[in-house]
């Protein structure tokens, strides 16, 4: 495919010489990676505990490549997540409002008793149902009080499910790991059982129920456990990834034969795949350590909270590729997009950066505060082959879709709020059609002109169709127009003729813009400030396509100490 060959192409070159690691993580270098338990194990783990569906589940071990990545150095912690909740306004995790919960408690209890009551005097019957905490809050947090645990500050974070995970990572900045991704942080070449080696010693690698100690820890409190500055990747609490809850290749049920001549009975171990749920991996300070194994793959329904489930964020080296993929699932995803358009997240030229702080906590933890990003994801590709055919397939069929920006930042110019948009390419002219009724309008006077008895100037004509038609903006110039996220026009800005000629890797550029005061107040229109040129290229074969440039002014001083 085009799209496949310009992508390998692209990445091939760096995007910058200085993707830095965001704060709090660490690169785990890919490559090929054995992923699963053998068969023979399997029937050992069966053998010796039973349950198969648990351990089934693991099998085939195959392998898999894993690219470099950028992983937590412990898993999200309370006071992590609490800047989170502060920023976003996003509900606090049940175990911060035990007190609330608990007086929700009561007065569910004391409805349920006036209603048994009732019940009674009406001869009827009346099961009493169980109180369901984490229902109860999930219904009605909004406006509830809460107290966030400041003696749990640096605990793993629990009672999140996995779309407030999500939530969280996209906050800032980040994505949730995969399950393939875990075993490559824990087993790097190796086929080792859990992330130290194979060895056990209770108590001292991980915090497992082998430890006895029935309850969270500060994130790192079990160092000789960790491996390449990763702290807790077994042990301590469930770890959410982004992995569906499938089958790996080649996966087939077990037969499992017991017993020995006329007593010998055969089974078949079958694991229930659930493709809607997510796997959580790692165990946790409840499970013995044979379930806390870096094969381990748990279940879990996406909307599951539970005191020992928590979870960890990764990254993707290559700056916005996260952030991309995430606003194309989230803000637009394939039904609200144009018809015929495909954006390609992996081409996305992007900038960011974050503010952290640093805390109390294993070596190379920090809280994440805030995180920006301003980014631009290109379309896969374009129809015409030539300047004349773009220009004239986006007058006469309207604007050609080139991609989708989006930022946190406000602009100076064009002046965009923070958001998502799509942005097309408008050549000069006017639509045939539009040029035709243009011409019989310069010979007929608009209406009431004989009653007036004066010449009349034509009427000018836009399409009932045209779709910008709204905006008023040069149309004897090229343009960029953005349109929101639900397809209507916002704004045109002037743009240069894009160029044709071989793709190129997109790229940022950033220089400072100075105006005299006398040049300012000459042209009242002229800003100083940050401005930032997003160049990205169109593909419409593997040798030929449209280069374009994003020019976006930013407030000034405003790009120190972003990455791209």
């Amino acid at each position: 495919m085009l799209t496949s060959l310009l992508l390998a192409a692209l990445l091939a070159a760096p995007q910058s010489s200085r993707v830095e690691a965001p704060p709090g993580m660490v690169l785990v270098k890919g490559g090929r990676t054995t992923i699963g338990t053998t068969e023979e194990e399997v029937r050992k783990l069966i053998e010796d505990n039973g349950q198969d569906s648990l351990w089934v589940r693991e099998y085939p071990q195959h392998k898999v490549e894993v690219r470099d990545f950028f992983l937590m150095v412990s898993e999200v912690t309370n006071e992590q997540y609490l800047e989170f909740v502060r920023a976003t306004g996003a509900r606090p995790p049940e175990h911060w409002a035990q007190e609330t919960i608990d007086t929700g408690n009561m007065a569910y209890l004391e409805d349920q008793n006036r209603l048994r009551v009732a019940a009674r005097e009406q001869g009827k019957t009346f099961e009493m149902r169980a109180f369901d905490r984490t229902a109860w809050w999930n219904k009605n947090w909004e406006g509830a009080q809460w107290a966030y645990p400041e003696k749990l500050a640096n605990h793993p974070v629990v009672y999140v499910d996995h779309p407030s995970a999500f939530a969280y990572a996209r906050w800032a900045g980040l994505r949730l790991m995969s399950e393939q991704e875990y075993q490559r942080a824990c087993r790097g070449d190796s086929t080792r059982n859990y992330p130290w080696g194979d060895d056990w010693k209770d108590g001292e690698f991980a915090h497992t129920f082998e430890a006895g100690k029935d309850r969270s820890f500060p994130v790192g409190s079990w160092p000789k456990g960790s491996v390449g500055g990763l702290f807790d990747l077994c042990g301590s609490v469930w770890e959410w990834t982004s992995s569906p809850f499938e089958p790996y290749p080649k996966y087939k049920p077990l037969e499992i034969v017991e017993g020995k001549g006329k007593n010998k009975e055969k089974r078949q171990a079958i694991a229930r795949w659930e493709p809607d749920f997510r796997v959580s991996v790692g165990g946790s300070y409840k499970n013995p350590k044979n379930e806390c194994r870096v094969t381990t793959r748990r279940s879990t329904l996406r909307f599951q909270t539970a005191d020992a489930l928590g979870f960890r964020c990764a990254a993707t080296p290559q700056p916005g590729v996260d952030m991309a993929s995430t606003v194309l699932r989230e803000d637009l995803p394939a039904s609200m997009r144009p018809e015929g358009v495909n954006y390609d997240a992996g081409l996305a030229i992007a900038m960011d950066r974050w503010t952290a702080e640093e805390r109390k906590g294993p070596e190379g933890y920090r809280v994440i505060t805030a995180y920006d990003y301003l980014l631009f994801i290109p379309a896969e590709s374009v129809e015409a082959a030539s300047q004349r055919e773009l220009d004239e397939e986006s007058v006469e069929k309207g604007p050609v879709h080139l991609g989708v920006f989006s930022s946190t930042q406000e602009l100076v110019a064009p002046a965009l709020k923070a958001g998502t948009y799509m942005v097309a390419y408008r050549g000069p002219g006017e639509p045939k059609k539009a040029r035709a009724a243009d011409a019989s309008a310069s010979t007929t006077p608009a209406s009431g002109a004989e009653d007036e008895g004066a010449e009349q100037p034509a009427v000018p004509v836009a399409a009932a169709n045209d779709p910008l038609a709204a905006l008023r903006f040069d149309r004897t110039k090229p343009n960029l127009v953005f349109f929101d996220k639900h397809g209507e026009p916002v704004l045109a800005v002037p743009t240069l003729q894009p160029k044709y000629e071989r793709p190129s890797a997109g790229r940022v550029t950033i220089d400072q813009v100075h105006y005299t005061p006398k040049e300012m107040e000459k042209d009242a229109t002229l800003k100083p400030g940050d401005r930032v040129n997003l160049h990205f290229s169109i593909a419409k074969s593997s040798s030929r396509g449209f280069e374009f440039s994003l020019p976006l002014l930013l407030r000034p001083n405003t790009t120190q100490g972003w990455r791209y």
